[in-house]
């Protein structure tokens, strides 16, 4: 049992030096001195945090709980992720995404709020559903079928059509100031 547990350390701590050096220095090993075989012998699981950085600017962290028995698979499973913290508590993975968050691929909106300031919404406007405000709208610029538009929502599934509905109206950006 205590050379399994070893083994276990030695192959721990050689997989933090190899993902310490893949990722150039970048983690941070918080309190790693402490970490010793009475620990890992004494500790069952390891919460496992996975926080996805979307290309909208929107951040999902999940919190897992893995089976410190098998820190192997730990590190294959996240071979595609970042570590930026271990200590004897908890991991820290980090990855970004190529694409929106997911909940407004199903049911985000361009619109504005009442005061004017173009937003993505979850779900049409008005339902206090804002997920990210960007800038004031100049009103007196859009034309009438962009103001109902705006104000009923325009909804976009892909990160293109985000990106062509942002640029479509930040031309109309309120440049003076009220």
């Amino acid at each position: 049992m205590k050379i399994r547990i070893f083994i276990m350390l030695v192959l721990t701590i050689l997989a933090i030096l190899e993902l310490f050096i893949f990722n150039k220095g970048t983690i941070n090993i918080v309190h790693a001195e402490q970490i010793t075989n009475n620990d890992i012998q004494q500790q069952d699981e390891l919460q496992t945090i996975l926080q996805l950085f979307y290309l909208d600017g929107e951040v999902t962290s999940e919190m897992i709980r893995e089976d410190v028995n098998d820190i192997e698979q730990l590190w294959d499973e996240y071979k595609d992720w970042k570590l930026v913290e271990i200590n004897v508590d908890h991991i820290i993975f980090q990855k970004k995404s190529n694409d929106i968050l997911p909940v407004l691929q199903a049911n985000g909106y361009f619109g504005l709020t009442e005061e004017g300031i173009l937003t993505v919404f979850q779900g049409k406007p008005g339902e206090n559903n804002v997920i990210k405000s960007f800038h004031e709208i100049d009103l007196d610029r859009l034309n009438r079928i962009q103001k109902e538009q705006l104000k009923k929502g325009i909804p976009f599934q892909t990160m293109e059509n985000f990106h062509d509905l942002y640029n479509t109206f930040k031309q109309y950006r309120q440049t003076s100031v009220h």
